[in-house]
């Protein structure tokens, strides 16, 4: 009974940001709510906080990266949220959601954001479940079991156990700009390396308010990965958005682009930190479902039905952070995910057979290997 009562505090917890959830049913650190081979959703409590986080494993990865040894076997999408349900954190890993009513889930997230201190604290705390994580699965489902879970837990490790220092990071680069525009400096809140966790009310999103559509900060990273199998000719690439919202730390999303995730590779390029445009620029999360191709993955980006590869969809990426939803659905979708051999196309020469361009795209507006697409 107190596992299902867990459970209901999970659905609760994730069903909209302005939800009041009891945390009375949850002990102390780490708790796993649910495990199964492909699916793994946890939970982790520091006095009156609770983050929740989840992992859902889908397809296999594409060949070239089940090689790579630095490189993931399975797509895996992951979320992390506060107890309230807002999200903090998000990995795709294909095209599209493993569970695609995360698209739904993620609608209430332009209705409410949280204040720099609440936010701050999230990031703190997966930090503290990350130090536990493995020990913890395998006390609390068994060995055999969490062996089989590996997938869903390195996608969550990946994040968690950097996240206070990504937001460390992420507060420089901000406050770097902030300067530069001649504005005051944030502060690093306390609650992000020590202090009481337990404020707010209904826990950490307590003083929620603003919108995701508001004006705020956000940038897109792009990350890059030689592949040792083409004698690191062709390479994997991936974007990262981080979002702020005027003082509030708001959320990271990692595109894995059928490979690694954007944040956990060496950086190639940014495109600009830069205030969120209130019409047609901007990222938000109700807009994902825009950020990838519908079709084949190809290594070559040539052929099958919409064949592509991961520099398609880095594109798409840039493209939609740059200017919204303007062109991503039709425009980007018809030039780079349509499986034609194009001289556009970024993909791997093998003994001069493929004469497309190598190596990865570029964070700048041309046409050829840039984020720009004619109509």
């Amino acid at each position: 009974m107190r596992r299902a009562a867990v459970l209901g505090v999970l659905t609760m917890g994730l069903s909209a940001c302005t939800a009041e959830v009891p945390t009375e049913g949850l002990p102390q650190g780490l708790t796993v709510l649910e495990a199964e081979v492909g699916t793994l959703s946890l939970a982790y409590r520091a006095a009156d906080v609770v983050i929740y986080m989840q992992a859902r494993r889908g397809h296999e990865t594409p060949e070239p990266y089940r090689l790579a040894e630095d490189m993931p076997d399975f797509e895996v999408d992951t979320m992390f949220t506060d107890e309230a349900g807002h999200v903090f954190y998000t990995r795709r890993g294909g095209d599209g959601w493993v569970e695609p009513s995360w698209n739904q889930r993620l609608d209430p997230q332009n209705e409410s954001l949280p204040n720099v201190d609440d936010n701050a604290v999230l990031y703190r705390l997966a930090g503290e479940a990350a130090a536990v994580m493995q020990q913890e699965i395998e006390r609390q489902v068994g060995r055999e079991l969490a062996g089989q879970l590996g997938p869903e837990l390195d996608a969550l490790l990946e994040f968690a156990s950097h996240a206070p220092q990504l937001y460390a990071d992420e507060l420089q680069v901000l406050n770097e700009r902030r300067a530069n525009d001649g504005r005051p400096t944030l502060q690093t809140p306390e609650v992000l390396t020590t202090g009481d966790v337990a404020y707010g009310t209904p826990g950490a999103c307590g003083s929620c308010g603003g919108t995701d559509y508001e004006a705020g900060y956000r940038y897109l990273r792009l990350g890059t990965a030689g592949l040792w199998y083409s004698g690191n000719l062709g390479e994997h690439s991936a974007t990262t958005v981080y979002r702020w919202s005027n003082n509030a730390w708001l959320r990271v999303h990692d595109n894995t682009n059928h490979g690694s995730a954007g944040s956990t590779m060496s950086q190639k390029c940014t495109q600009d930190y830069r205030d969120n445009p209130t019409v047609s620029g901007g990222w938000y999360l109700s807009q994902l479902h825009l950020g990838y191709c519908s079709g084949e993955y190809k290594w070559d980006s040539d052929g099958g039905s919409g064949g592509h590869n991961c520099h398609d969809d880095s594109r798409i990426q840039m493209n939609n952070e740059w200017y919204g939803n303007s062109v991503g659905l039709y425009g980007t979708r018809v030039r780079w995910c349509d499986g034609g051999d194009r001289d556009h196309d970024i993909s791997v020469n093998v003994l001069f057979v493929e004469l497309d361009q190598n190596g990865s795209p570029n964070c700048d507006g041309s046409a050829n290997r840039g984020y720009y697409t004619p109509l």
